[in-house]
């Protein structure tokens, strides 16, 4: 195959009568050309792209920094942390409001909300209000902290 004389050659792919399949009878690559040969690179269009991530089953567990050892493991969807009794996780800190933090899980990423707490949220120092969580970032929200461990 001799490159120079194929890179020479006028290739014309928007012309009328342009034959789809010289770039494959080449051995090149012709983006136009579709392949006649069953199950041909079939499986990659169907399966379509996945992020690295995809498969993968992770779990996310927010974990109170006490020395109590408590936990919580996300449930996809909403979960809500906070001192009152509709809080999935809650918190017996007077500093944390009923519902002071929504962290929105889908199974591979964790989404942080306040709430509108009176004293605010923190991750890793920084005040937020929405904040995509990464493993080992540190929640606080009152006199409380939370690990994160996404795994």
């Amino acid at each position: 195959y001799d490159q120079q004389a194929y890179g020479q050659q006028k290739q014309s792919y928007a012309q009328p009568g342009y034959d789809q399949q010289y770039g494959a009878q080449q051995g090149g690559y012709d983006q136009g050309y579709t392949a006649a040969a069953p199950g041909y690179d079939q499986g990659y269009q169907q399966a379509g792209y996945q992020s690295p991530a995809a498969g993968r089953v992770l779990t996310a567990t927010l974990q109170l920094e006490d020395g109590s050892g408590r936990y919580y493991q996300l449930r996809e969807g909403s979960n809500i942390i906070g001192r009152g009794q509709d809080a999935q996780f809650r918190l017996p800190d007077t500093g944390v409001s009923r519902r002071h933090i929504d962290i929105r899980w889908d199974g591979q990423v964790a989404m942080l909300s306040d709430l509108g707490s009176t004293n605010g949220t923190t991750v890793n120092g920084a005040s937020v209000q929405d904040w995509q969580l990464a493993d080992g970032d540190v929640i606080r929200a009152g006199h409380s902290e939370i690990l994160v461990r996404i795994l």
